[in-house]
């Protein structure tokens, strides 16, 4: 069976990646601002300050021991979501180009 789209269709869809893109536009622009790359810095060494008192954690300290890797996870997890961002819009371009050139065939 072929499902058959109405330009209404092709249009949102277009525009959907066209935003996803530009998205992506903003986050890889902020990855390289001065601002980006402030953050991703205290990103970084917020990550490997817990991480070395990770290591030299009571291990008897659970409660110690969740702050640090919440404090490890959370520094980690903000540069997954921007990259992720980045690589979103970054397929979305690849996609719409695609699409584009078979539209144009």
């Amino acid at each position: 069976m072929t499902e058959s789209y109405t330009d209404a269709d092709i249009q949102k869809h277009f525009e959907d990646l066209s935003r996803e893109y530009n998205f992506g536009q903003e986050a890889e622009g902020f990855w390289s601002s001065a601002l980006g790359k402030y953050v991703i810095g205290c990103s970084l060494q917020e990550s490997e300050k817990a991480t070395a008192e990770l290591k030299h954690a009571d291990p008897e300290d659970v409660k110690k021991i969740r702050e640090l890797q919440t404090k490890i996870q959370v520094a980690e997890k903000s540069l997954v979501w921007l990259g992720e961002a980045i690589q979103a819009g970054r397929a979305a371009k690849q996609q719409f180009e695609i699409e584009e050139d078979m539209q144009e065939e």
